[in-house]
């Protein structure tokens, strides 16, 4: 039994740990784990130091799915408003997206309303195209045309056997 107990603990020594991962794999699985769910993102960022570091990287913060997390929180959190901030920094499209919204229908800043959905819509999100072409259309005469290249624009991404962008969008 004692050659037993020797084997396993030779065969534990042989694994891999995390942290020999190269940096750019251990980003790229984190940039995974956070485009599909944020709360898995949060989980491994408290598991160590270095999953922390991971979970911080521009490329995370950049592709991390905020679309469940509300544009305006029930509890004011500090750290909520700071993880948000971080990942508009890095040109995150949902984060942009929520933003411009809250800034141009909430906070009546339409200007900063208007950079911020232009941001979003640059980064991809669709969403955001189609409100920025709505809003210019609505409220701007003399950028009506430019509202109709954005809206058209979402309408031609969409493939033929689906429904239409612009119906997504609108739902």
């Amino acid at each position: 039994m004692g050659n037993s107990k020797m084997i396993k603990r030779a065969k534990k020594q042989l694994l891999p740990s995390i942290g020999t991962l190269p940096k750019e794999l251990l980003t790229e699985v984190f940039a995974r784990v956070g485009s599909s769910t944020v709360t898995d993102l949060f989980n491994l960022k408290q598991s160590c130091k270095q999953f922390f570091r991971a979970g911080v990287d521009p490329e995370v913060l950049q592709r991390v799915s905020l679309e469940k997390l509300p544009a305006i929180p029930w509890r004011v959190s500090s750290r909520y408003h700071s993880f948000i901030r971080q990942c508009e920094e890095k040109g995150n499209p949902e984060a942009l997206f929520k933003h411009g919204m809250v800034e141009y229908f909430s906070r009546m800043e339409q200007e900063s309303g208007i950079e911020l959905l232009k941001k979003a819509t640059y980064h991809g999100h669709e969403v955001a195209a189609y409100m920025l072409g709505l809003i210019l259309l609505c409220t701007n005469y003399p950028l009506k045309g430019q509202a109709l290249q954005i809206l058209k624009k979402v309408e031609q991404g969409c493939s033929p056997s689906s429904s239409t962008k612009i119906q997504k969008c609108r739902n």
